[in-house]
Formats: C-alpha cells, structure tokens, sequence
C-alpha cells in the first residue's frame, strides 16, 4: 500500500509574529517541559514554545542535511503524512505502537537559517511572544 505524500502546511501559533525567527536555546526539564526559545532576526522579539506534556520525540538537523529546507519560505510548519512519525511508530514497540494511535500524535517544524528543529507530540504547544 502506497503512503501519502507529506504535506508540509504553515502552522502560525499566534497571529503577531515576525517573518523570521532564529534559534537562541532548547531546553527540557521537569518543570516546563520542552522549551524552545526564538529570537526574531531584527532583534525585536522573542518566542518561547513550551511543550508542556509528554513529547515523543524531538530532533534537530543541520539544514544542510535536510533536502525539504531549500524550498521552506516560512519558520513554522505542521507536517501531515509525516515520515518522521511513521518511523518512530514503526521502531516502537508493540505498546508502543497501540500507544500511538491513541495519541493522534503531531509533527512541528521549526526552521531557521541553520537548522530544523522537530518535534512529536499529540498536542499543540503554547506559545508567549516578548517584546523586545
């Protein structure tokens, strides 16, 4: 049976955002979750993404090594048919995998000039933008 194609769609968690965002810190504890803080290239504002809950997975790639990052004109997108999903799905266990389906997990996409950063999780992420 053939698999979708991935569709890449631009997920936009707020309305006020800047058009590019460059990493500043990632970070995961007990008591946030995972972080990914973002800084906008005109040094006027800052993102903090917060996953909160249970995170499934979370990669980050060199954009050199990611075929997708030439064509990507946007810094945030959510993946459908997603790849990265069915691989993790097809590496889990037997639990796991059960697991999964309930999860309805979600592939986000955060770009910037030099890396992808991913992650998996069934849930969207809060978002809190900072003026500078």
């Amino acid at each position: 049976m053939k698999k979708n194609k991935e569709l890449w769609m631009k997920f936009k968690p707020l309305d006020k955002l800047k058009k590019k965002y460059i990493l500043d810190s990632i970070f995961e504890n007990d008591k946030e979750g995972l972080v990914i803080k973002l800084i906008s290239e005109d040094d006027s504002s800052k993102l903090k993404i917060i996953f909160d809950g249970y995170v499934v997975s979370y990669r980050s790639i060199d954009e050199s090594f990611y075929w997708r990052s030439w064509d990507l004109d946007g810094d945030f997108y959510i993946v459908e048919n997603s790849e990265y999903v069915d691989w993790l799905v097809n590496k889990a266990s037997d639990f796991g995998k059960s697991h999964a389906k309930d999860l309805n997990l979600k592939h986000f996409v955060f770009t910037d000039q030099d890396c992808i950063f991913e992650v998996i999780a069934s849930y969207e992420p809060i978002v809190e933008i900072e003026e500078a």
